[in-house]
């Protein structure tokens, strides 16, 4: 009870707070850049945005009262952003994307950093157009971590059903952030390092991991991504083997993309189960186009009898060997 009247009460030490989101990673990051595009076809919805530093605050408020802030208002205040949202759908989903600026509390320890530290990668949060209406939202290390395991099945997931997946993924993670008595992805949406790191149920170091991963621009986001749901990211090889080698590519693929097959020409030509390393082949083949083009959406399609595929439909929509294609492409 004590903790949730301190957090009602530094609540209400947020300046501005109707439409209003804040951007964190391990303390909330200044001087960053928004930008909101329509999840599905990437259109940019609304013009860019800066999130707030100590500068844009001292601007808007005053020297005098943000010299009569603590800490912890400082925080509130810091890394704040602020959109009209009104042109949005609400059933429709959106992709808030975060890059760069200056975490201001890079060790979470409640204080504001002398100088910050800056970040050099990007993250997201996929919201609705009603929580983006709504405000209130935080754009997170939680956020970035959901985003990257659904990223790739977003094309094959309708609305309510990515909703789903997203409630499913929150209730792995986190307990109830919004005191409504569920855990769902509004839960992830407003969890916030300043209040809510006990309310994460794995191990916090995979937290932590993902935190230098995006700070640093560099490392495997996705690998660091699966370790905050508590997951190891599987390898491609061995998914392949379990799951593709035969039920896929040996079911259907070599009845035309072998040598000497009608899809002889194309940019996947595989080996048959009579050759004693297929698998590690046919891996290889995907290993291969993978280094130089953009493999997932071209080879789903075409499975699906897409883009122009002779071959006709292979995998239908929504059928677990297309769920496990589209595991294994985004495992390259």
């Amino acid at each position: 009870m004590v903790r949730f009247a301190s957090r009602l009460l530094t609540a209400a030490l947020v300046v501005l707070l109707a439409g209003c989101f804040q951007v964190e990673i391990a303390g909330p990051v200044g001087g960053s850049t928004i930008t909101i595009t329509e999840l599905r076809s990437r259109a940019q919805v609304l013009d860019p945005v800066v999130s707030e530093d100590q500068a844009s605050i001292i601007s808007r408020v005053g020297q005098g009262r943000w010299n009569g802030f603590d800490d912890l208002q400082r925080l509130i205040n810091l890394g704040n952003f602020f959109i009209d949202a009104g042109s949005l759908v609400d059933t429709r989903f959106y992709l808030v994307t975060v890059s760069g600026g200056v975490d201001v509390d890079a060790n979470t320890d409640g204080q504001v950093d002398a100088n910050g530290t800056p970040v050099a990668g990007e993250w997201h949060a996929i919201m609705r157009g009603s929580d983006l209406k709504e405000g209130g939202g935080k754009v997170s290390v939680l956020t970035e971590a959901l985003y990257q395991v659904v990223r790739e099945e977003i094309p094959q997931l309708n609305n309510p059903q990515l909703l789903a997946r997203l409630d499913e993924l929150a209730r792995t993670i986190i307990t109830d952030t919004t005191d409504d008595g569920t855990v769902d992805y509004a839960d992830v949406l407003n969890w916030t390092v300043l209040f809510d790191v006990d309310k994460y149920q794995l191990d916090y170091a995979s937290v932590e991991q993902l935190q230098g991963v995006i700070t640093a621009g560099s490392g495997n986001v996705s690998r660091a991504a699966f370790q905050v749901i508590g997951e190891d990211e599987l390898d491609a090889l061995a998914f392949f083997e379990e799951k593709i080698a035969d039920q896929i590519i040996q079911a259907r693929c070599v009845n035309c993309h072998v040598d000497g097959g009608v899809a002889r020409n194309t940019a996947l030509v595989f080996a048959r189960n009579n050759n004693p390393n297929y698998v590690e082949q046919n891996h290889q083949v995907f290993v291969r186009l993978a280094a130089v083009r953009e493999v997932t959406a071209f080879v789903t399609s075409n499975a699906q009898g897409q883009s122009g595929h002779r071959g006709g439909v292979q995998l239908r929509a929504g059928s677990e060997d297309l769920e496990n294609l589209f595991t294994y492409l985004r495992l390259l």
